[in-house]
Order: C-alpha cells, then structure tokens, then sequence
C-alpha cells in the first residue's frame, strides 16, 4: 500500500473512532450536571477529539512523507493499533504526546518483521503515561543511570530535572512508578560520603526501557 492509501485508511479509522463516541448516552443521565456535559462532549469536547487526532495524523504525513517502503497493508491489525493509539490520543493535550503516538504507527507502517502485540503495548504504556514521565525516561536513556541522593556528579535525577518546570515530588512519584513498570533496576545503594554526599539510591535504565524507546522514537532520525 502506497503512502496516499495508507493516509486514507488512517484517516478513515481514526473518523470511525471519533463518529463512534458514546458518551453523550452516558452523560444524559448523571443527574445534575448531565446536561452541562452532553453539551460539553457535543461540542468543545468533539471539536478538541478531532483537533487532536488531526494533529495525530499531521504528524504522521511528516513522518511518511517522501519515504519510500511503507510495507504494512491496512489489514485488521493495523486498524486495531490505530483505533487504540486514537483512543490515546483524544485523551491527551500534550503536543509531545501526540507526536509519540504518530511515531509508534510510523514505525508499525515501516516495519513488516515487528509483532503487532509489541505495538498494541507500546501504545498502551504510552496512553497510560504521562509528559513527566517521558521526559524522565528520556533524560535517564541519555545518561544510562540515574541517582537519589548524593551530590553533583552523581546523575541526580534532580539535577537532571532542573532545565523542567516540575517540583522534586512529582519528579520522585514519577520516577518511581517508571520502575514499577520495569523501566529502572535499582543497582545500588551506597551510604559513602562521596563529595560529601549522604546515602545514593542507583537506578539503571532497563532493557524494558530501551524496547519502549524504540517505538515512540522516530527511527528514520533518532532525533524525534
């Protein structure tokens, strides 16, 4: 399928997911503020859906574009991992986000030998996530390692954080719950007294995380 079909076939997955919103049904009946929502998901509600998944697919016609070897036919597999990248998609504002998602189904689009199990996955751990955790993610593949605790030098997930507008606690929360996904091991816990520095909690980047990277990674640059 050429890049034009696979377009149409993307566009016309994505409309089926937004035409096929049930939630005006549900919201008639809470009472109270059941109307204000009907009007909520009628309207601004629908318009930012198709904003978002507009967006989805601009990004995938940037990833697509002038590339030559899309291999994957529109079969039901891709219309699945479509339809859920989707669904993550309309759940997100972040323009970061969105572009992850796009890279996940130009990856599938370009890569005939990936399990679509992998895929579908990939983009469960993505809609389940959010921006702070993939800057973190993203932060610690670039330096292999990161630390709680210690002093300068010493990768503190901290001090890597500092150019991000977030506050020590939600870099920790986020952190830590990136290892309860298996993204991070912790290597070590050392009480020295390196540079002056108290008790360091390591956490090594996973091979989990790694797999994960790769797909919300544009592979054509490596750079997206």
């Amino acid at each position: 399928m050429d890049k034009q079909d696979l377009e149409i076939a993307l566009t016309d997955a994505s409309s089926k997911y937004v035409d096929s919103y049930k939630l005006r049904a549900l919201v008639s009946v809470v009472p109270m503020i059941g109307g204000a929502l009907d009007q909520l998901f009628s309207g601004a509600g629908a318009k930012w859906q198709a904003e978002r998944v507009g967006q989805c697919l601009n990004e995938l016609n940037v990833r697509l574009e002038g590339v030559e070897g899309v291999v994957q036919k529109f079969t039901e597999d891709f219309y699945d991992l479509s339809t859920s990248a989707f669904e993550g998609v309309v759940k997100t504002k972040s323009e970061e986000k969105i572009k992850r998602f796009a890279n996940i189904l130009a990856n599938k689009a370009l890569e005939e030998d990936s399990d679509w199990d992998d895929a579908q996955l990939a983009v469960s751990i993505l809609t389940s996530l959010e921006v702070v955790h993939l800057d973190i993610l993203l932060v610690a593949l670039s330096n292999r390692h990161v630390s709680i605790g210690g002093s300068h030098g010493t990768n503190n997930i901290f001090d890597l954080m500092a150019g991000y507008d977030y506050k020590n606690e939600v870099i920790r929360v986020a952190l830590f719950d990136l290892i309860s996904k298996g993204f991070f091991s912790q290597s070590g816990s050392d009480l020295g007294t390196l540079n002056g520095g108290g008790s360091i909690d390591t956490f090594e980047v996973t091979d989990s995380a790694r797999w994960f990277s790769t797909w919300i990674t544009s592979q054509d640059s490596l750079k997206n």
